[in-house]
């Protein structure tokens, strides 16, 4: 069972937690050149500091700031696929600047 999840009996059945109310935020925030976060865009939010991209990883649900050098990307047209952000280092007041990259899956042979 994944980590976090916690199973109970009940009447009808087996309750199976899917979010617990403990449950914090993870920002992602890389401080050394080079680091990646990669998973699928499931949701898109605002947040009173603006828009925060939130990702399915193979270590659970991070969160990527949109920050001023994300915003022009029409993130919409990316939701339900897998995103790599990797962090290329700061430029001018703070700015963090990223390689993103749409990883699309490879086409299936028809045999």
């Amino acid at each position: 069972m994944p980590k976090g999840v916690k199973k109970e009996e009940t009447k009808g059945g087996k309750l199976h937690l899917i979010k617990s109310s403990d449950e914090k935020m993870h920002l992602w925030k890389p401080t050394k050149v080079g680091e990646t976060v990669e998973g699928k865009l499931i949701r898109i939010s605002e947040s009173q500091f603006g828009k925060v991209l939130r990702i399915r990883t193979k270590k659970g649900v991070q969160s990527v700031p949109v920050s001023t050098f994300l915003e022009e990307i029409d993130w919409e047209e990316f939701a339900n696929e897998i995103i790599r952000f990797t962090f290329k280092g700061v430029a001018g007041r703070n700015m963090k600047l990223f390689d993103v990259f749409h990883i699309k899956p490879e086409e299936e042979l028809p045999f």
